[in-house]
């Protein structure tokens, strides 16, 4: 049961009965969604919580401590998906979900909602996500976030999303 990555060498002896078996198991994809502020707050106490979102199954419900649903939250601590900080600092071990195992082919809302005295509108949010496997096609780099972003991730994909906040102009 230990992880096939090359090739393997037999040498049989005479009389020698040999069975080699290769189970492929697939790797599913992770997802990580993070906060950030480009510039200063607009004022002191803005935060937000950043929140992955999307079918819940029974199992994944039971280790992520939600209730399962179709749209229900995948964040398994919600303090810690909270930003802390002030200005364009966030503070770190916040404002992340920390890393989600996701279903390959299931469709995810990235995105964040208001904490502490923040007003959304007083903000514009972009979002980048890359995939440290390189295997995701798509992602978006800069790309104008209003709601939630979906995405629907393949097989083995590592994915690291950026959630930026900057104040409007």
């Amino acid at each position: 049961d230990a992880p096939y990555t090359g090739p393997v060498t037999i040498e049989p002896t005479r009389g020698a009965a040999i069975t080699c078996t290769f189970t492929n198991t697939a790797i599913y994809p992770t997802i990580q969604l993070d906060a950030a502020f480009a510039t200063d707050r607009a004022q002191p106490g803005d935060q937000v919580t950043v929140g992955i979102s999307g079918p819940v199954q029974e199992e994944q419900a039971v280790a992520a401590q939600v209730a399962p649903g179709p749209d229900g939250p995948i964040v398994s601590d919600p303090a810690q998906a909270t930003t802390t900080g002030s200005g364009a600092v966030v503070d770190p071990g916040t404002g992340t979900t920390g890393t989600y195992v996701a279903l390959p082919g299931t469709t995810y809302g990235l995105g964040e909602r208001a904490a502490g005295t923040i007003d959304l509108d007083a903000y514009t949010a972009t979002i980048t996500c890359t995939d440290a496997a390189g295997l995701q096609q798509g992602l978006p780099a800069g790309a104008d976030l209003s709601g939630t972003y979906d995405l629907t991730p393949v097989v083995g994909a590592r994915i690291t999303c950026t959630i930026t906040n900057r104040v409007a102009q």
